[in-house]
């Protein structure tokens, strides 16, 4: 019996679908659902098949898809530029991955300026402080522009015609006058927004990730297989999958709301090819799995 055959079998059971994935496989896929890195997710892995599903659409080289003005068009099933994308899922999974986890947590704060009154800004002028009006109002615009200077993105933006800016705005004369108006009390607040991380809570736990897979098997060694054709495929896949509304369920309060995956099974010999990123197959596999969890797609190499 040929690959896709003999691994299409045995996924149409629990029992036997669960041989088919590593746990480097089944960390990918809960990885490329849920945005989050597989280092994160540390120990066993183990998967739970509430419904394997023989795929609710075809993959016809010729299908149109179009819903509340959004389409998607794929394959081609005549002309001499059509496209040959094998489109085709041979199951879907919906179910749980459960393994341990660690979700880093921090506090968060939220913190304003203290108001610049004009005793505060007197402060900062050298002692003596002038006391011919003229003198006193030139040292506290001098003051006032340090003062924005140090909390500025851009201290080489903050000049004295700025302020003579704000004075003409306000329609006032002098420094003094001008930390009165609301305008520019509101322009020297500053809110600051921090995340402190909180010791401790980075130990792993364990998870249910809930998931739903589109199960694409390939055989590699097919003449005229291309990379390039797959992962055009499964884009076509990943947009079926939201259009027919397949999610994953929610999952605990910790945990963002999965996106639905396409699983690549294949042969690890693929990986043999030195075409690929990566020192040896192991590395390869891992470089790839990067690479395709932004894209939404998991790989599943079997032996």
């Amino acid at each position: 019996m040929n690959y896709v055959d003999k691994t299409f079998l045995a996924l149409t059971s629990p029992v036997t679908a669960s041989g088919v994935f590593s746990q480097e496989a089944l960390k990918a896929i809960a990885a490329s659902s849920y945005g989050i890195a597989m280092t994160d997710l540390i120990g066993a892995a183990t998967p739970r098949f509430d419904k394997l599903d023989l795929a609710p659409f075809s993959g016809s080289l010729s299908t149109d898809i179009s819903r509340d003005g959004y389409s998607v068009q794929y394959g081609g099933s005549s002309g001499s530029g059509a496209m040959a994308l094998d489109s085709s899922v041979q199951l879907v999974w919906n179910g749980v991955i459960t393994t341990s986890a660690a979700f880093p947590q921090a506090t968060i704060g939220v913190e304003k300026s203290v108001p610049l009154t004009l005793a505060a800004l007197d402060a900062d002028i050298p002692n003596p402080a002038p006391t011919v009006p003229a003198e006193l109002e030139a040292a506290r615009r001098v003051a006032l522009l340090a003062r924005l200077a140090a909390n500025a993105n851009d201290a080489n933006g903050i000049t004295d015609q700025l302020i003579k800016d704000w004075l003409a705005d306000n329609g006032v004369t002098d420094v003094a006058t001008l930390l009165e108006t609301q305008s520019v009390m509101a322009a020297l607040s500053q809110w600051v927004l921090s995340f402190t991380p909180v010791p401790g809570t980075t130990s792993a736990s364990q998870t249910e990730f809930p998931v739903s897979a589109a199960i694409m098997v390939r055989d590699v060694s097919t003449p005229g297989f291309r990379l390039v054709d797959l992962v055009q495929a499964s884009q076509n896949v990943t947009a079926r999958l939201r259009l027919d509304g397949i999610t994953p369920k929610a999952g605990g309060d910790h945990l963002p709301r999965g996106r639905p995956v396409v699983v690549w099974v294949v042969e690890k010999t693929w990986f043999d090819d030195a075409d690929w990123p990566g020192a040896d197959a192991n590395a390869r596999i891992q470089n790839a799995s990067a690479w395709l969890a932004t894209s939404g797609i998991a790989l599943a190499p079997t032996t």
